[in-house]
């Protein structure tokens, strides 16, 4: 078990002399979504994990986007693919549903020079799949067990699902049922991340 709060040391051993490139955000956009630990933790996950298309749905002030998206061009070691060729750098869908949200979280990607890596909607994008997901959107049982049942025919096999603040109420365990394994999840007083695959890849 890996304690968000011990993520900070852990990963910058896995990743000697990267940066996570986070923007100055003000106030409630530095408080909201994910805490530092975590947004580390995301980024060792993706860069160890090497997913070609991320999925993020709850995109808040785009704070974890940042981390996920750094992750991606570290991957490829800051190169983006030319116009017109196979994007081979990486990209992260992030959807957000509040304009208002949508908007800064866009601005915060663009002050961190990220946007290249990021497309941000305001709906599940269409003809995609995933070999990764944070879910930090609904926070209720039946809300993450409806993310699920969304994402799965779109995942690749062997993807790796991440739910925010699982913990809270056990909410991620309960909305797993038998379909997926549950492979982490970090204790924290915020409700940390569970971790989950599919028990049958698609």
């Amino acid at each position: 078990m890996i304690r968000t709060d011990a993520a900070d040391g852990m990963l910058l051993k896995m990743t000697p002399g990267q940066c996570w490139d986070t923007p100055v955000m003000n106030g409630d956009e530095q408080a909201a979504g994910v805490k530092p630990g975590e947004g580390q933790l995301l980024y060792g996950l993706v860069r160890a994990l090497r997913p070609l298309v991320v999925l993020e749905w709850g995109t808040g002030y785009g704070y974890s986007t940042i981390h996920l998206a750094a992750a991606l061009r570290d991957n490829a070691g800051g190169m983006v693919a030319e116009m017109g060729k196979a994007q081979t750098s990486g990209i992260v869908h992030t959807i957000e549903t509040n304009p208002e949200r949508r908007h800064k979280a866009y601005i915060n990607v663009w002050n961190a020079d990220l946007s290249a890596w990021v497309f941000v909607h305001d709906a599940m994008p269409i003809h995609e799949r995933y070999g990764f997901v944070l879910l930090d959107a609904g926070h209720t049982a039946s809300e993450v067990r409806g993310y699920l049942e969304d994402i799965k025919p779109r995942l690749d096999p062997h993807a790796v699902v991440a739910v925010h603040d699982g913990c809270w109420k056990n909410h991620a365990r309960e909305a797993a049922g038998d379909d997926w394994n549950i492979i982490e999840m970090p204790g924290t007083s915020t409700g940390g991340l569970v971790l989950m695959t599919l028990k049958e890849a698609l």
